[in-house]
């Protein structure tokens, strides 16, 4: 075994790396558990190496070995390319902004957390946003919370920050070629815009994978890149001879989930709740805009549960921003209400299936698979009964949740281990009873 240790110290900014080379040979479980963890606080520390060492470096360091930017540098240096992404934005939103460099240097932010900040610290560098809103996503990072989740906290900050109109100015279509010859389309979106183009795309897959399978099975989560694929080619292709198919006749379905008074206002505030259903936030007016087109549902939910959900009612907006249903202004939460006519959210043993407004209910309630630790987003999930059907569980709100691919099967084989592994009834006989 040996030891090596390396360290950097920039502008006061001091990190260091203590590594052990191991043999690995026969290790006991134990031992591979213990070499796991300093293996990944190795990782970590290295990171934060990098980091000073991306700091210390400058364009005249990048040009030398011909990149453009830090990124480009750590690749030309070995470096995997979603890695250097991570670490050359990190550095730059720790270089550009004292509170986050502070986070950093006291251990409270990880490196993927500060990459998160990265356009946030943009931002407060141009002097577009004040530092003081970087401080609850600091206090959330301190606090262990998952970058993917302070990425959504950013967003709904930018959004304020930015305003609407900046995000349709930032889509773009890129393409280029792989070393390996493959063509690859970059597609930059709204968040909104991305979910109707997915959803187009989601909606050809299920046609073409039910054409050859049981209408019960789905393809696993691996086979979807691959399915997306041969939707996308075969969507450009009806597009080219002009047949809209079977997966095209109607609008790629887009949920939109707001709180009632950043949906009457118009405006996001820190407490806003507008979003995506996989929970990505967009402005209130984009929420406006899809809710003029498709109308909306009223809902009404308590600690984080929907205990009501309305019939889709038709929404207008009038030239002074107060939204309308059937020539009825909306100007308040109680107007709003009033307009709820009731859809049933429990069925019982009525039906085995979850109707789609039980599952706008849950969409409401979670953003990700309701398994403990796992962050698939809700919207890619499918409904569960807690109680299975088999076991007389009925199809009732309180009964269902959201389950992503992997853990819904998962489930379900521990169900039929747990069948398998239980007591044989008694096989009956020939003989006297």
């Amino acid at each position: 075994m040996t030891t090596c240790e390396m360290g950097t110290e920039v502008d006061g900014l001091v990190v260091g790396v203590r590594a052990r080379r191991v043999a690995v040979g026969d290790l006991s479980a134990s031992a591979v558990i213990e070499s796991l963890v300093g293996a990944v606080g190795v990782w970590v520390e290295v990171q934060r190496w990098l980091v000073a060492l991306v700091l210390q470096a400058g364009p005249a360091t990048w040009r030398a070995v011909g990149a453009v930017d830090a990124a480009g540098w750590l690749r030309a240096r070995g470096v995997p390319g979603r890695d250097a992404k991570e670490l050359a934005t990190a550095a730059r939103a720790i270089g550009a902004v004292e509170v986050v460099r502070d986070a950093f240097e006291r251990d409270r932010l990880t490196v993927a957390q500060a990459a998160v900040l990265g356009r946030l610290a943009d931002l407060v560098r141009d002097g577009r946003c004040d530092a003081g809103e970087l401080d609850p996503v600091l206090v959330a990072a301190a606090g262990g919370e998952r970058p993917e989740v302070l990425r959504d906290r950013c967003r709904a900050i930018e959004l304020r920050v930015r305003g609407p109109k900046a995000r349709q100015e930032l889509a773009r279509v890129t393409e280029f070629t792989t070393d390996d010859g493959m063509g690859v389309l970059h597609a930059e979106l709204a968040a909104e815009d991305q979910r109707v183009v997915v959803r187009a795309i989601d909606r050809l897959v299920d046609e073409q994978w039910r054409a050859g399978h049981d209408a019960d099975s789905a393809p696993a989560t691996r086979e979807l890149p691959g399915l997306r694929a041969g939707a996308l080619l075969e969507l450009a292709q009806r597009s080219l001879r002009g047949d809209a198919g079977g997966a095209g006749r109607s609008m790629a379905e887009v949920i939109v989930i707001v709180d009632d008074e950043t949906f009457l206002a118009g405006e996001l505030s820190p407490s806003s709740v507008c979003r995506l259903a996989d929970g990505t936030p967009i402005p209130a007016d984009t929420a406006r805009r899809i809710a003029s087109e498709a109308g909306v549902r009223p809902a009404v939910r308590r600690d984080g549960h929907v205990r009501r959900l309305g019939r889709r009612i038709p929404i207008t907006i009038d030239d002074h921003g107060v939204p309308h249903t059937r020539g009825r202004p909306l100007a308040t939460s109680a107007e709003l209400v009033a307009e709820l006519r009731d859809v049933p959210l429990d069925h019982g043993r009525r039906r085995r299936l979850a109707s789609w407004e039980q599952r706008l209910a849950l969409l409401v309630r979670t953003l990700t698979c309701e398994h403990p630790q796992c962050s698939v987003p809700a919207a890619w999930c499918r409904s569960h009964h807690r109680v299975g059907w088999t076991r007389r569980g009925p199809t009732d709100l309180a009964n269902l949740e959201l389950i992503c691919h992997t853990h819904h099967g998962h489930h379900h084989a521990d169900e039929r281990r747990g069948r398998r592994t239980g007591p044989r009834p008694k096989r009956r006989t020939g003989g006297a009873r």
